[in-house]
């Protein structure tokens, strides 16, 4: 049953969300205060109420998208039926509801608190894109690939902007600081989300030469069922080449503060991989094989947390 219910919640989805959230908040905000000797404007308390009602919001993703898509699954997974087995549909219908009710009021709450009201709007905003996933865009070839990598690009990006708002909202701590310190928070801040929305897109598009069989028996249009596999592999190897360019321009940017770390950490943890995907993937027919370039691409983001770590060495030489 724990197995059942863990395989319904997407755990270890859930899992990379909340370390991203954490990651972002110790190894990148965190750190820019530190170089000021100062302690973010959010309290960690109230950080930390935000994390677990987004934990919450993507249980919910989770069981609706079993909900919602358990006609598919029936076709391609029939042996492995989470509603009706492990949950109601009345039920599952009711704890997404509640929670992505419970993620957008501690959002709104959690804003007014600290000065940014909005932060309950994105909220809906991330509810509705998710909806629109889950629901029209799951089975395209690129609209719900742009929606699912620009919602991995907001777990760096969004407690950032939360930050920087809460901060402006104290107007004379604000001006104390100046608007030139902000933005190298915001610099790292984008460096981060672009190279997880570069390498989710990528990962979605592994994910059509994986499930080329699924697709097929569903009509889903997706790359390889519209553009064929040749095209395909030459757009993963384009994205691949993408984010490679994207992390070398970070890490000539900024690798004076730290040539082992910024240099050659980020290499070992980034390039190799990636270059090694693109080895592997030129002769890549089966199933398995796809499915093993899907599970590094998973593991090149973990890695990508913890590069957040180069950020020390950034934010405590003052970059400006």
């Amino acid at each position: 049953m724990a197995k059942s219910i863990l395989g319904l919640t997407r755990w270890k989805t859930i899992l990379t969300i909340a370390i991203s959230l954490i990651a972002t908040r110790i190894f990148i905000i965190d750190y820019f205060y530190t170089g000021l000797t100062m302690s973010p404007t959010v309290p960690i308390s109230h950080y930390s109420i935000f994390v677990l009602a987004t934990i919450l919001f993507s249980i919910a993703a989770s069981i609706f998208n079993e909900y919602a898509n358990q006609a598919q699954y029936k076709q391609i997974r029939p042996e492995i039926q989470y509603i009706g087995n492990v949950i109601s549909e009345k039920t599952s219908l009711i704890l997404s509801y509640s929670f992505a009710g419970v993620f957008i009021a501690t959002c709104y709450i959690i804003g007014a608190i600290n000065g940014f009201l909005h932060l309950g709007s994105i909220a809906i905003a991330i509810v509705f894109a998710i909806y629109l996933y889950i629901t029209k865009y799951k089975y395209t070839y690129f609209s719900g690939k742009l929606i699912l990598s620009l919602l991995y690009a907001l777990l760096f990006l969004l407690p950032i902007v939360f930050e920087v708002f809460c901060l402006m909202s104290k107007e004379d701590l604000f001006r104390a600081i100046g608007a030139q310190q902000i933005i190298p928070l915001f610099q790292i801040g984008l460096f981060f989300a672009s190279f997880a929305f570069i390498l989710t897109f990528l990962t979605e598009i592994t994910k059509d030469l994986r499930d080329e069989e699924d697709d097929t028996i569903l009509g889903s249009k997706t790359f390889v069922t519209n553009f064929g596999e040749k095209l395909t592999k030459g757009c993963a190897y384009f994205f691949t080449l993408l984010l490679i360019a994207a992390v070398a321009y970070f890490q000539i940017r900024y690798y004076q503060h730290s040539k082992s770390m910024i240099v050659v950490g980020m290499s070992l943890l980034v390039h190799l991989p990636l270059l090694y995907y693109m080895k592997e993937l030129k002769s890549a027919n089966a199933i398995q094989d796809h499915d093993f370039l899907v599970k590094l691409l998973n593991m090149v983001f973990i890695s990508l947390l913890f590069a957040t770590t180069t950020v020390k060495y950034i934010m405590t030489n003052a970059v400006v």
